[in-house]
C-alpha cells in the first residue's frame, strides 16, 4: 500500500479499517491516491470517487457507518461553549434559542418534537465548498458523525442524526435532525480527576 499523505484520506482509511478491516481499507485506498495539497477540483473528484468505491464495496448501512466515523472532530473549545449553554438551559427549545444567539449566523437550530434541527446556510466541507461538484449523499454522512459526536459530548445523551437536506447534493441548505435519547452515554471522566 502506498503512503497516505492527506488527512482526509487517513481518516477514511482508519474508518474503513475499524469497521471492515485493514485489508479492505488497503484495497480501497490504493485505488484512491490523494496528494497532500490537492486542488479544489481534485478534492471534489476524490470525494465522489471515494463514495463510489465505498458503495461498490459495502452495503448502504456500512457505507453510512464508515462515512459517519471519519468526520472532522469537534474542537474542544466548541464543545466547551455548547456544553456551557446546555447546562444553562432547561429544555431543547431554550437551548436552541441560546445556541442561535451565540452562532453569529453560522447555523440555526430549532426544537422539533423533542429533537433538534440544525441548519447550516452554507456548505462548510473543505472538500466541496470551493467546487461546483454535486457530491453523492454518502459524502455528507460525515456531518452526521460530527453532529452525533458533538452533541453527545454536549448533552451526555445518546444522539442519532438524520440528514434531511444537503447543499452538496443540491439542497438550499444543510439540515440535520438530531434525536437525543434519555439514555445517558458513558462519559470520559478522566479529565475531572
Amino acid at each position: 500500500m502506498a503512503e497516505i499523505v492527506h488527512t482526509q484520506a487517513k481518516r477514511l482509511y482508519e474508518s474503513i479499517s475499524e469497521i471492515a478491516g485493514s485489508e479492505k481499507a488497503n484495497v480501497i485506498l490504493d485505488e484512491l491516491p490523494l496528494s497532500k495539497s490537492p486542488t479544489d477540483k481534485k478534492r471534489g473528484e476524490w470525494a465522489c470517487s471515494s463514495c463510489r468505491s465505498l458503495c461498490e464495496s459495502f452495503d448502504s448501512k456500512t457505507v453510512e457507518s464508515i462515512r459517519k466515523n471519519c468526520h472532522c472532530k469537534p474542537s474542544p473549545q466548541s464543545v466547551k461553549q455548547m456544553k456551557k449553554l446546555w447546562s444553562e438551559c432547561g429544555d431543547l427549545g431554550e437551548f436552541a434559542k441560546k445556541a442561535n444567539e451565540n452562532a453569529n449566523g453560522s447555523f440555526e437550530m430549532e426544537n422539533s418534537h423533542n429533537a433538534l434541527i440544525m441548519k447550516y446556510p452554507v456548505c462548510y466541507c473543505q472538500f466541496l465548498k470551493e467546487t461546483d461538484v454535486q457530491a453523492p449523499i454518502e459524502w455528507c454522512y460525515c456531518t452526521l458523525g460530527y453532529a452525533e459526536d458533538m452533541f453527545s459530548r454536549v448533552s451526555g445523551k445518546e444522539v442519532t442524526c438524520e440528514l434531511l437536506e444537503s447543499i452538496a447534493t443540491g439542497g438550499k441548505c444543510c439540515r440535520i435532525k438530531m434525536n437525543l435519547t434519555d439514555r445517558l452515554i458513558k462519559q470520559d471522566l478522566s479529565n475531572l480527576f
